[in-house]
């Protein structure tokens, strides 16, 4: 008699120790990994966030920038906005920070391929940065897990300027 109930235990068990297995796999590769916090100026700091694209066999990602304003020494709620996914897992990103003749600041992003700018006063992706601009290397993020940030030296550039 207890063969008869033994089994179908077992089959059971078996079943939901599988379902919970992939399921944390499927959980895990939804979460949005981030970078530390990198200070753009005394009133912005931002986070590089990036997620695994579904399905692919590559390590492919959507990117994403979580910005924070900061208003009397406290952070006030985060700010997203996407960026262009990065179809190369090896390719790192530079940052610079753009300061316009009338004082507003842009981050651009730049890989191998293509780059992405964006508004940090309205917090979404423009086209480009005002002409007569100034263009400051800030530092670039590394690919390897976790995503890491490497500030700019005085005298160093973009990796991908380097060989130019």
């Amino acid at each position: 008699m207890i063969r008869l109930y033994a089994r179908p235990v077992w089959l059971i068990t078996g079943v939901l120790a599988v379902g919970l297995l992939v399921g944390t796999v499927v959980w895990d590769s939804k979460r949005w990994e981030g970078s530390e916090w990198v200070v753009i100026s005394p009133r912005w700091s931002v986070v590089l966030e990036r997620q695994p694209m579904d399905g692919s066999p590559f390590a492919e990602y959507y990117y994403r920038l979580r910005g924070f304003q900061t208003v009397d020494r406290d952070a006030s709620d985060s700010r997203l906005v996407d960026l262009p996914s990065i179809y190369d897992h090896r390719t790192d990103l530079c940052l610079y920070r753009i300061t316009a003749s009338d004082g507003r600041v842009f981050l651009e992003f730049v890989d191998e391929v293509q780059g992405s700018v964006v508004d940090l006063e309205s917090f979404s992706r423009v086209p480009a940065a005002p002409a007569a601009s100034e263009r400051q290397f800030v530092g670039e993020f590394l690919d390897p897990a976790p995503l890491t940030f490497v500030p700019a030296a005085p005298s160093n550039r973009c990796p991908l300027k380097r060989a130019a």
